[in-house]
């Protein structure tokens, strides 16, 4: 893609999913000023995202990219009892920026072990909402993901391929 750079270089079909949310956790987004409080603490109302990758005859669970509760019957959640994305989103945790908190599904230290993103031939992400409003769901290439989670270590910001499905 670039010839002058090292890391986003040969960047691969690897993609995952973004929220962005209003929460006052640090500094507000610039998508989140001025806003009421009931905006601010009270939206988005998210069940659970879950991560589906094709593997030529059926659509797969992929756990590591799955913000819910987990079983042999696939994934769950109930905003109003804190469970699914609310009892799990600390671990998705990603960095803020242009909306004040984030989570997305990202390597967290742990390298290749971390997710990989759905790629070719199809992927499908599902997001499980009471409400969606102030909220922003999008997808970026888990390389992205990962560097942007860990601070641009190599000085490289990979933010290219976004695609934006929801902007409430």
């Amino acid at each position: 893609m670039w010839l002058h750079c090292g890391v986003c270089c040969g960047l691969r079909p690897h993609f995952n999913w973004v929220i962005g949310t209003c929460e006052e956790t640090q500094g507000t987004g610039q998508f989140c000023w001025n806003l009421p409080d009931c905006v601010l603490n009270g939206s988005p109302k998210i069940n659970y995202v879950a991560a589906y990758q094709f593997d030529g005859e059926e659509f797969v669970l992929l756990d590591d990219s799955t913000a819910g509760e987990l079983n042999f019957a696939g994934v769950h959640g109930n905003f109003w009892r804190g469970r699914g994305f609310t009892a799990h989103n600390a671990s998705f945790r990603w960095r803020g920026g242009d909306w004040t908190t984030k989570y997305a599904p990202w390597a967290r230290g742990v390298g290749s072990a971390g997710p990989r993103g759905v790629t070719p031939p199809a992927g499908l992400w599902i997001l499980s909402a009471e409400n969606f409003y102030y909220g922003a769901f999008y997808m970026l290439s888990q390389l992205g993901l990962n560097l942007e989670g860990q601070g641009q270590p190599t000085g490289t910001n990979c933010w290219m391929w976004e695609l934006d499905p929801v902007e409430a």
